[in-house]
């Protein structure tokens, strides 16, 4: 703290410095400040079309960053709602279905070897 000061009456930061400029620019000559003002013309339009292709670019930016990001959030809520165990129960679906058939046919087998063995056993039998 470098001393007291009156929180009513604060002046901006730099307040002084700019009543001094204003005071003198009266003292300047008229053609003096209008070679300054055409100077200072000319340097803001050469800064403002540099200026210009960044505020353009920021808005397609915004929207293929946001365009992205939506389609990232949606890839992920498709593959998390259709995740791995969907596929999986399919699979035990096919296993399954695939041991039934295979116990069918073991079946069918087995009553295949016992009627050839009911058969067998008739012709073996001469009475």
């Amino acid at each position: 703290m470098n001393g007291p000061t009156d929180e009513s009456n604060s002046t901006p930061p730099g307040a002084a410095q700019v009543e001094q400029l204003r005071a003198r620019r009266d003292e300047v000559p008229a053609d003096v400040a209008q070679r300054l003002e055409r100077m200072r013309r000319v340097a803001v339009a050469e800064l403002a079309p540099a200026r210009s292709p960044g505020i353009r670019w920021r808005g397609p930016a915004w929207a293929g960053g946001l365009a992205g990001t939506a389609a990232a959030l949606l890839l992920t809520v498709t593959l998390l709602r259709s995740g791995p165990e969907d596929g999986f129960e399919r699979l035990l679906l096919a296993d399954a279905r695939e041991l039934a058939a295979v116990a069918e046919l073991e079946v069918l087998e087995d009553l295949e070897f016992l009627i050839w063995l009911d058969q067998e056993l008739a012709d073996a039998d001469p009475g």
